[in-house]
């Protein structure tokens, strides 16, 4: 049995299957300082048609500049990572990189200092010694600074101004490091991973910093003012260790080398041994042990099927995972070889090959994704997801390409395009054209071209009703994407 048909297959074909829709709902509140209640509900920025055609020449339309430099409501109801979204569904990496750029050049006007690192321990030492004071003179603890009035009050102290300045550069420094790596990530974009890995240091070492500080800190004033500085992310996909490996595994992408392949080979397993415990217990739970047992009759054994409902998802363990299968298909398809980690889970998916791996990854993020959602509708599944999948199924069309242009075994050369045309419609299917319109156009252009390699390996192929048809299909939506139709 062909192990990369069975897996491939599978998955993506099984995934048709529909659930309930999630419901999501936001009542919060906030109020800022001026009394003003915003409801916590995030906007999104869409742009529209004539913005989207416009997008090389004015990465960043006035209307945006308008709502980002806007005040009140309108501005804090402003989901600001959407922008960058937008450039990824309609933008190329250039465009991308001018999109952050932008609020790279905002981050700027606000930075502290030139070496605002440097000066970390100062600013820390003047805030303790400012709240002290403050604390002693009011008769109060720092569990009154919770208070309104004393709140106020604290913050209007000039040490503390110093304190939440350096604090909120750091958050925009951690901000910009997030966009140009996801973005590095979906183009292979050297300039954009390059910027992504200089604000990573940065945040890197500022954070060694707070460390060190909260080793050695005594007291509720010390942990107090060390609080505003602990990164805090709302998903998984944006923690600090997360985007180290993502940044490591994207570099390897960019250079395509064996140097750089084992250096993020190595940077994946110092991570393991580092969380051993935290990423093992995930692999137990997804069910990884029992899937060695892998049945001619399927990838899923019993036992996987009977404990796949009840799995426990470790968040940082599961973009562990998505990162070493990237790399695994990278590897295969460059023909380097992975030496053992000397980590027998690692090893013993290692040697039954990416195909393996990666498959166990996305049936990791398809059952992740219908316990986050409460159930999957048909178009409903992440990106990370979708754009797992999207990786394996390239990989193998590269494969088919190449393959194609060799004159020996005609039928296997012929079979595996076709094979691999077929995992991108289905592959389509799983997508949302509107929401996920980065990794559809993606689809759509690698259809398109590996569907022109098959004519050309095998002049028959044009009498293939369905591919042919999708081909037109998918032509007609990467012109409505373009903004030359009603958008899909």
């Amino acid at each position: 049995m062909d192990m990369r048909r069975c897996v491939t297959g599978t998955i993506l074909a099984a995934l048709l299957a529909t659930a309930p829709a999630p419901v999501i709902a936001q009542d919060a509140a906030a109020v800022e300082e001026d009394e003003q209640i915003c409801l916590a509900i995030g906007r999104r920025w869409v742009g529209t048609p004539a913005e989207r055609r416009a997008i090389e020449s004015r990465p960043v339309p006035d209307s945006f500049r308008d709502a980002y430099f806007g005040t009140g409501c309108g501005r804090f109801s402003l989901i600001v990572d959407s922008f960058v979204d937008w450039h990824l569904k309609y933008g190329t990496a250039q465009s991308t990189l001018a999109a952050i750029d932008f609020f790279e050049a905002d981050a700027k006007k606000n930075a502290p200092s030139k070496d605002w690192i440097a000066t970390l321990p100062k600013t820390w030492d003047a805030a303790e010694a400012a709240t002290t004071d403050f604390l002693d003179e009011r008769q109060v603890t720092v569990k009154n600074l919770h208070d309104n009035q004393t709140w106020r009050a604290w913050h209007k102290l000039p040490e503390i101004r110093a304190l939440n300045a350096m604090s909120a550069y750091q958050e925009q420094l951690n901000f910009i490091a997030n966009e140009y790596a996801r973005a590095a990530e979906f183009f292979v974009d050297a300039a954009l991973y390059e910027k992504a890995a200089y604000y990573h240091q940065q945040v890197v070492a500022a954070q060694a910093h707070v460390t060190e500080r909260k080793a050695a800190a005594q007291g509720e004033v010390a942990d107090f003012v060390l609080n505003p500085f602990e990164i805090r992310f709302y998903s998984p996909r944006k923690s600090v260790r997360s985007r180290g490996l993502s940044l490591a595994v994207t570099n390897a992408f960019v250079h395509r080398d064996a140097e750089s392949i084992l250096a993020a080979h190595d940077a994946l397993n110092r991570t393991y041994d580092e969380n051993y415990w935290q990423f093992r217990n995930a692999v137990t739970h997804i069910g990884w042990d029992e899937a060695w047992e892998v049945r001619e009759d399927g990838w899923q054994n019993d036992a996987y099927r009977a404990r796949k409902h009840d799995n426990f998802f470790v968040p940082d363990a599961v973009q562990f995972f998505i990162q070493r299968s990237r790399l695994l298909l990278l590897a295969e398809a460059e023909g380097v070889a992975l030496p053992p980690s000397g980590r027998h889970t690692l090893d013993m998916a290692l040697k039954r090959g990416a195909i393996f791996e990666v498959g166990l990854t996305l049936q990791m993020l398809m059952l992740r994704d219908r316990r986050e959602n409460y159930g999957l509708q048909a178009n409903d599944y992440s990106d990370e997801f979708i754009g797992l999948a999207l990786l394996l199924a390239e990989t193998d069309l590269a494969k088919g390409v190449a393959q194609c242009a060799k004159p020996e075994s005609d039928s296997e050369r012929t079979n595996r395009l076709p094979y691999a045309l077929n995992q991108l419609i289905i592959l389509a299917e799983l997508t949302d054209r509107v929401e996920q319109a980065r990794y559809y156009r993606r689809i759509a252009t690698s259809y398109r071209a590996g569907y022109r390699a098959y004519v050309q390996c095998d002049p028959d192929a044009v009498h293939n009703d369905d591919l042919t048809a999708h081909d037109r299909l998918f032509a007609a939506d990467l012109s409505a994407l373009d903004g030359n139709d009603k958008a899909p």
